[in-house]
């Protein structure tokens, strides 16, 4: 039975999760890095979110056929498709060869 402190709690750890994903993408990204479609994961994210709050009103209009929580996983996993894109892609492109101790190869 869900109390209103662990209501509190999950809420809280919700949203600082998503504080904390936005506070990255506003940081000025590193020298290298590999460049994720933030703008991308976020909406899909939100998306999910809208799906969870229309569970029940998803089931009702689907007449039982699907509900906003499976719906939500399903978002939920395209969220991470411009990160597995990515990463994908980068291992592929990173021709280069890693930087030394010094981060300048002619220096070591």
């Amino acid at each position: 039975m869900k109390t209103p402190l662990t209501n509190d709690l999950g809420l809280a750890i919700d949203r600082m999760g998503m504080l904390l994903v936005v506070c990255l993408a506003l940081r000025k990204p590193l020298i290298g890095a590999w460049g994720v479609p933030l703008a991308a994961v976020i909406g899909r994210y939100a998306l999910a979110k809208i799906l969870e709050l229309g569970d029940h009103h998803i089931l009702a209009l689907t007449q039982g056929l699907v509900s906003g929580h499976t719906l939500k996983h399903l978002a939920a996993a395209l969220a991470a498709w411009p990160v597995l894109a990515v990463m994908q892609n980068g291992a592929q492109a990173r021709t280069r060869p890693p930087l030394t101790v010094y981060g300048r190869p002619e220096l070591n």
